[in-house]
């Protein structure tokens, strides 16, 4: 009997090593799972930003800021790019096309602009009369797309720079506009007076509307073009793209200002005015994680085109990227066979480590860590950097960003 209670104790007092390194492990897990890229940079709220719709090769971020300083960004690393220059208002829309090498932006200047994403030069500019607060580029990369507080929406021809059609019909601020993904034709926007249109862009005339209870804070077309997915008040609400009819509805409890649907349909995020991103289990509708960092309202939520992150822009002026599970992707490393704690390593500037970045220095994406040791100083030898530190322009891909238009 004594014998029995000596094992027993140890058992207690000692669990066996294995228990331990489990434990370890999953705690390693869930500290990788929580800790973002931090893209710092900007120097007001970013109000929106958007992936490059093909990762084909290789996918971006186009941050829009109210700073009036859009920027362009490594979508899987967070790196900084380049800035685009010329806007001379708050930005609150950007977008960029199939292949990553055309950008446009909207503006409180009364303009939407056209950037070439390779030297960042601005090809052109759209005149309107009101602030413009939502943009979009047609797949062909032959429009683009833009509402704002004159409650319009027009429909632009790049080449000519003309205005093709103009689509009257909100009642309020266009907030949000997108075209369809696979036809140039629909169109889809939402407003401030809660209601959210599809419409022929041929004709000018509406196809279908649907009525949110309030004010409809973002859009976004799944991966799939199944389901329209909005956030409004404190609803998520995920509607058949073809009908607008609903399919489900989520309320929250706190007020929203975007949603993204994970590109296989099985969990969304959400951010509003809380300060944390919410992940969701589309079916249920069960929370299942809370990401915690930012220091200001969450204005804009999107998973990545292959998933594996997703990203969010708030009133803090930073952009962060999460891994929607852990694993070995990107900057983020697991648990090696030792059983160690996770070690991520960064490829940033000298700089990037500054708690206050300024506009035109080097600014970049740094991995805040529970651990001060993390190596940082050896990616900056890197190619990705190499061309930034020592010669005028940053190549990455078949981005070349050159001095002028984009500040580097």
């Amino acid at each position: 009997m004594l014998f029995l209670l000596l094992i027993c104790s140890l058992f207690v007092v000692r669990p066996p090593l294995y228990i331990l390194y489990r434990l370890q492990k999953k705690l390693n897990w869930m500290s990788l799972k929580s800790t973002p890229l931090i893209c710092s940079g900007h120097s007001r709220p970013v109000p929106d930003f958007a992936y490059s719709p093909n990762p084909d090769d290789g996918y971006f971020i186009v941050s829009a800021c109210l700073d009036g300083k859009p920027m362009l960004r490594n979508g899987e690393t967070g790196d900084w790019i380049g800035t685009f220059e010329g806007h001379k208002g708050a930005v609150w829309s950007a977008r960029l096309n199939q292949n990553s090498t055309l950008a446009v932006t909207g503006s409180a200047d009364y303009t939407a602009k056209l950037w070439d994403a390779i030297s960042g030069a601005e090809l052109r500019s759209f005149s309107h009369k009101r602030i413009v607060k939502a943009v979009d580029i047609a797949k062909s990369s032959r429009q683009i797309l833009t509402g704002g507080q004159d409650k319009l929406l027009r429909i632009w021809d790049i080449e000519r720079g003309q205005c093709l059609s103009t689509l009257e019909g909100h009642q309020d601020t266009v907030r949000q506009v997108l075209w369809m993904k696979n036809n140039d034709h629909l169109i889809l926007s939402g407003g401030a007076d809660q209601v959210v249109r599809m419409w022929d862009a041929r004709s000018g005339m509406q196809v279908s509307t649907a009525f949110a209870k309030a004010s409809v804070a973002s859009l976004e077309l799944s991966r799939d073009s199944k389901y329209l997915t909005s956030a409004a008040g404190k609803e998520v609400t995920f509607w058949d793209a073809a009908t607008l009819v609903p399919q489900k509805m989520f309320t929250m409890n706190v007020e929203l200002n975007s949603a993204s649907l994970h590109p296989t349909n099985t969990k969304f995020v959400a951010g509003g005015v809380d300060f944390y991103v919410h992940v969701y289990d589309f079916v249920t509708g069960e929370e299942l994680e809370v990401h915690k960092g930012h220091h200001g309202p969450v204005h804009c939520v999107r998973f990545s085109p292959d998933g594996e992150t997703f990203a969010s822009g708030s009133e803090d002026g930073t952009v962060r990227i999460w891994q929607t599970s852990p694993k070995n992707y990107g900057l983020w490393t697991t648990t090696n066979a030792a059983g160690t704690s996770p070690s991520p390593n960064p490829t940033s500037p000298q700089n990037s480590l500054s708690p206050n970045l300024h506009l035109g220095s080097n600014t970049s994406a740094h991995l805040i860590s529970s651990s001060p040791s993390s190596p940082r100083g050896a990616a900056q030898n890197s190619p990705r950097h190499g061309a930034q530190t020592h010669g005028n322009h940053h190549h990455h891909g078949h981005h070349a960003h050159h001095n002028g238009a984009m500040k580097k």
